[in-house]
Order: structure tokens, then C-alpha cells, then sequence
């Protein structure tokens, strides 16, 4: 099964994104406890675009593809705005976050602890987040 959505760039957009998510998900074979932590991963890299792509100009748009197999869930962000650095994603020094109240910068850390496999790519001007998580690893 597969289902698509096309929304504004703003963060009143995530509620959307949650339940968008969550809704289609939960056809698959995830527990309560994976199924928000996908949620929580799809809400940052939309908050991200939000945010660091397109500035927080609403009147861009992004798209979340959503594919519920057999074996996997895909989960597929298009945006076309800026694109981002991809470095290296290392562990944050939490302990320094807490102690300095750090706000922001785990978004991509958490991404990829959550999912199985998380591909960046930019083609032309669309830049493609493309996520996957497996229920064997579960």
C-alpha cells in the first residue's frame, strides 16, 4: 500500500504529518512504542525542511510517500529547497546539551537511530529523504 501527501511549509503542518504517519503506519506490523519513534523521526526531517530548507517560508510545499510492504515501511520526503551538508551524523554530548540548554541539532542523530536506513540525496533542485524501517529488526 502506498499513500502520498503534499502539505504547506509550517510548522502548523506537523499535526498533519503525525497523523498522516501514524494513520498509515499502524497497517503495518509495528508495536505502539516503533510506531512513535517513526513518527517522531518524520516529524524532525519535516521540521528540518520546515526550518532549514526552506527558511520558514509557507509558501513552499513538501511531500511524504509512504510505503507499507511486506517486509518494510518506506517513507520518502521531497522538498525543493536548499540542501543540506551531509556530514557525518555522530553521537552529541548530551550531557553538554543539558548542562549549556541546548536547543536543536539532534534532529538528524535521532533520524538515524530510529530508522534502519536513512539515504539523502539531491537531484537537480529536489533534495530526497528516503527512510526505511524493517520489522525483522524489531
Amino acid at each position: 500500500m502506498k499513500r502520498q501527501i503534499t502539505l504547506k511549509s509550517s510548522f502548523d503542518s506537523l499535526s498533519s504529518v503525525r497523523g498522516f504517519i501514524r494513520g498509515t503506519i499502524k497497517r503495518g506490523k509495528f508495536n505502539s512504542i516503533t510506531i512513535d519513534q517513526i513518527v517522531l523521526a518524520v516529524d524532525e526531517a519535516c521540521s528540518n525542511i520546515i526550518e532549514h530548507s526552506y527558511k520558514m517560508d509557507n509558501s513552499k510545499k513538501f511531500t511524504i510517500i509512504v510505503s507499507v510492504g511486506k517486509k518494510m515501511v518506506s517513507i520518502t520526503i521531497e522538498d525543493s529547497g536548499v540542501g543540506i551538508v551531509d556530514k557525518e551524523i555522530t553521537k552529541p554530548d548530551f550531557k553538554k546539551y543539558i548542562r549549556e540548554r541546548k536547543e536543536g541539532g539532534l534532529g538528524r542523530y535521532l533520524i538515524k537511530k530510529i530508522m534502519d536506513e536513512v539515504i539523502y540525496s539531491r537531484k537537480g533542485e529536489k533534495n530526497r529523504l528516503y527512510m526505511v524501517k524493517y520489522y525483522d529488526k524489531l
